[in-house]
C-alpha cells in the first residue's frame, strides 16, 4: 500500500527548500551580512546550495523509490489506488525536482541582496 503522505513528500522537501534558502537570505540581508565570505566563499550562496543539493538529493530518492514502486505495482493484483499513488508521487517528486532546481539557481546567478 502506497501512503497518500509519501504522494507529498516532495512538495514537502520543496517547502522546506524553499523555507530554507529564502529565510537564511532574508535574514542576511536584514542583518548587514549578505556580503560575508569564509575563505572567499560566500556564506549565503554556499547555504543556499547547500539547501539545494540535499533537497534534490532527498527528492531523487523519494522519485526513485515511487518509480521503483511504480513499476513493481503494474505487474501485480493490487487495489486500484496503489498504482495510482505510485504514479502520483512520482510525478510530484519530478515536479518538485524542477521546482527545487529552480530556486536554487539564482544562488548562482544574481547578487545575495
Amino acid at each position: 500500500m502506497m501512503p497518500l503522505y509519501a504522494a507529498l513528500a516532495g512538495l514537502l522537501i520543496w517547502t522546506a527548500q524553499f523555507t530554507a534558502i529564502y529565510g537564511v537570505t532574508a535574514i542576511a540581508c536584514a542583518r548587514g551580512h549578505g556580503a560575508a565570505t569564509v575563505f572567499g566563499v560566500g556564506l549565503v550562496p554556499s547555504a543556499v546550495i547547500t539547501a539545494t543539493l540535499i533537497a534534490l538529493a532527498l527528492d531523487g530518492l523519494v522519485l526513485f523509490r515511487a518509480r521503483s514502486r511504480s513499476l513493481a505495482l503494474v505487474s501485480e493484483q493490487t487495489a486500484p489506488a496503489d498504482p495510482f499513488l505510485a504514479h502520483l508521487t512520482y510525478l510530484i517528486s519530478g515536479l518538485s525536482l524542477v521546482a527545487i532546481a529552480w530556486n536554487g539557481l539564482p544562488a548562482l546567478i544574481v547578487p545575495v541582496c
